[in-house]
């Protein structure tokens, strides 16, 4: 049976806890994160875990959707690796709220982030939070 979670204000870690209780297969979804709303004029982060990605729905069709890709290289470990967003959608700060929605989960799970993706690159060096900061690694 699976079962597809929609998380509100609930963070991971409760999530985590429901899981452990449950013996399921499931899709996560978060629309945001338990530290932060990654919220931006009508537009929210949508977290796949299942995909490794964060997803911004931006139209209809699945071009138009605006995409963080990540992977797990190890373990406690993740390779940010690519962020897109379609032409018309550029320059609204879209690529920021996945950024931040994926920086925010490398620090709320404790992980440590390999950042290959330009943009989110040049997000951490823009913002240079603490927090960020000790969970970014230079090698995969």
């Amino acid at each position: 049976m699976a079962v597809k979670l929609l998380v509100g204000r609930v963070g991971y870690r409760n999530i985590s806890a429901l899981i452990r209780t449950c013996n399921f297969s499931f899709t996560t979804q978060v629309q945001f994160s338990a530290l932060n709303d990654h919220r931006k004029d009508g537009l929210r982060v949508i977290h796949d875990r299942d995909q490794c990605q964060f997803t911004v729905l931006l139209g209809s069709g699945l071009s138009e959707n605006a995409v963080l890709l990540y992977e797990y290289t190890k373990k406690g470990t993740v390779n940010l690796l690519h962020t897109r967003v379609p032409t018309p959608y550029r320059g609204q700060g879209i690529a920021q709220l996945l950024a931040k929605a994926a920086m925010d989960f490398v620090v709320e799970e404790n992980l440590k982030a390999c950042v290959t993706c330009w943009y989110i690159k040049k997000y951490v060096e823009e913002n240079p939070h603490a927090s960020f900061q000790k969970h970014v690694i230079d090698k995969c």
